[in-house]
């Protein structure tokens, strides 16, 4: 069982720089309009441009007290990788 996070962003580029240089990886399965940040084995966090995020909502993107670069909510959910295709 994998856990994704779901981690709305303005500016994708940044978010990455910023994760990478806390010395994450990232999965290169997901790459349009998101980047997967490998936490571990078992956890991802999943940054995604904000328009992209909003298809899985109806909710407004709104500032948390959790912090990124952009300040945002952070949303776990649950995705059988086996429904992801490869490539």
């Amino acid at each position: 069982m994998q856990t994704f996070i779901n981690l709305p962003v303005r500016d994708l580029p940044t978010a990455k720089r910023f994760h990478a240089a806390l010395g994450f990886g990232f999965n290169p399965r997901f790459s349009d309009n998101m980047e997967a940040v490998t936490i571990n084995d078992q956890v991802s966090v999943l940054l995604q441009v904000e328009p992209n995020f909003q298809t899985f909502t109806k909710r407004q993107i709104v500032d948390a007290a959790t912090s990124s670069p952009d300040g945002h909510l952070w949303q776990a959910f649950h995705l059988d990788p086996t429904a992801v295709p490869a490539g």
